[in-house]
């Protein structure tokens, strides 16, 4: 079970420009909008930056453009230029992982709008020839590739109505905000991105991914989208040639990808807020992210020794198994709601009563090692079973388990070690194989995203007895 930090320069930049000539560094950014009052609006702009050196240092947003949602009609413009509210260079990583390159500075911007009502609605428009240069799956000529975002708001005049949240109006989905504890995008193996949104109103949501847009300064809906390198389109935004393509989870904002190549992408996503059945609005981010190399941990193993006990509570010692055990940092999970962080080869606990635990053993690389920060869990379901109705001790090591059960995106297959190079496959409940792969670490993770719902069977090998899973 891999456990993944996401390292994403998130653009939902809405307009802003850089106050030096160095002017392609924009990484990330959102649009908050919230309704006030009738016709009164407060509009959050937050932006950032690449605070390394070389790069611009501020941020001033030019004119934002609002147009008639319908007729696309230029309605007003307005400036942010000295609304700043705060400033501030992010705190990323953690004491465990930090990124000496990285640099992120974050600025606020905030100001009152007005607006009429109008049953067509309005979008906010920003458009700006400043897009991160050197990317893998999009065409980025310098000084030359621009960014468009747009956020879709309705009729002012729904402030008289009330929401089931006990709002007035109607205020936009909300992204979450930058990722504090940055990581990177994982080569060769799946990675889980959540971009699901909140909403003030409690709107319903839908998620979707998007070309990404690429327009001249304050120009109208439709917008020119960009231009894909060879071997990327919007279907195949990360050029992938065995492994699935990237999706998202339309009702979630989950999105699933396996990159396949290191480097430094764009994609967009989009979403929607429904109420009673009816779109009011939506919001785009134009997202960007580095993909690196498998910092991963490999073969985490653990056993546990066996032995008589007359009372409780029922001592246990553990030995760490992992290759190379120096160069990680290690966190017990007992299943009894304790953990500890341990470096030692052995350690022992105390279960304090009967029962059947899951116990698992997370391995993370040492800072100065990590490149990506990402760690592997050898997880043991039903490992440990304490009973005093034979006054002793005693082990149930399932050789097999599958995890969560059920689960509708992607389960976790973890296996004892004479099962490594084994084949597995996946049945339907006539017994049709729909999937098969080949078993090369102590846990796998499926992606069933794929699958309909219903009743499964994964075969392992031969002679093994296949194991249920439940798609939801």
């Amino acid at each position: 079970m891999k456990k993944l930090r996401l390292f994403l320069f998130i653009a939902t930049l809405q307009f802003f420009t850089f106050n030096t000539a160095h002017s392609n560094h924009v990484i990330g950014g959102y649009f908050k909008i919230y309704q006030i009052s009738a016709n009164d609006f407060e509009v959050n702009l937050i932006v950032y930056r690449d605070c390394n050196p070389g790069n611009a240092p501020g941020v001033t947003p030019p004119a934002i453009c609002v147009f008639d949602a319908v007729t696309h009609a230029q309605v007003t413009t307005f400036s942010m230029s000295s609304n700043l509210i705060s400033q501030q260079v992010l705190p990323l990583g953690d004491s465990c992982c930090f990124f000496p390159t990285l640099c992120v500075e974050e600025f606020v911007f905030q100001t009152p709008v007005t607006l009429a009502d109008n049953p067509n609605g309005y979008y906010f428009t920003f458009n700006l020839m400043a897009r991160k240069m050197n990317q893998i799956n999009i065409f980025t000529p310098i000084g030359a590739v621009g960014l468009a975002f747009y956020t879709q708001i309705p009729d002012p005049a729904l402030w008289s109505t009330t929401t089931v949240n006990g709002t007035n109006g109607n205020s936009s989905p909300a992204f979450t905000d930058y990722l504090n504890e940055a990581a990177v995008m994982s080569v060769g193996n799946l990675n889980v991105l959540d971009f699901s949104s909140t909403d003030a109103d409690g709107d319903s949501l839908s998620y979707s991914l998007i070309e990404p847009i690429d327009a001249l300064y304050c120009v109208p809906q439709p917008f020119t989208t960009i231009v894909w390198n060879a071997g990327f389109s919007a279907t195949n935004i990360l050029g992938n040639i065995t492994s699935p393509t990237m999706t998202i989870n339309p009702v979630t904002g989950q999105i699933i990808c396996y990159p396949e190549i290191q480097g430094i992408f764009t994609f967009a996503v989009k979403v929607e807020e429904w109420r009673n059945g009816l779109k009011l609005g939506e919001v785009v981010q134009d997202i960007y992210f580095n993909a690196v190399a498998n910092g991963a941990v490999n073969n985490v193993g653990f056993s546990a020794s066996s032995q008589s006990l007359n009372t409780s509570p029922f001592s246990v010692q553990f030995s760490n198994v992992t290759p190379n055990p120096t160069l990680y940092n290690f966190t017990w999970d007992f299943g009894d709601g304790n953990t500890v962080q341990d470096n030692n080869l052995t350690v022992t606990h105390e279960y304090q009563d009967t029962g059947v635990y899951h116990v698992s053993l997370l391995a993370v690389p040492a800072c100065v090692l990590s490149g990506s920060c990402m760690g592997e869990t050898n997880y043991k379901p039903n490992y440990i079973t304490c009973t005093n109705t034979t006054s002793s001790i005693s082990y149930e090591i399932s050789e097999v388990a599958l995890f969560p059960n059920p689960s509708k995106d992607v389960v976790t297959l973890v296996v004892e070690q004479d099962l490594l190079n084994s084949t597995y496959v996946i049945l339907d409940q006539l017994g049709k194989i729909v999937g098969k792969g080949n078993i090369t670490a102590l846990s796998t993770i499926l992606d069933i995203s794929g699958y309909n719902k219903g009743l499964y069977f994964i075969q392992i090998g031969e002679n093994k007895e296949p194991l249920k899973v439940v798609i939801q």
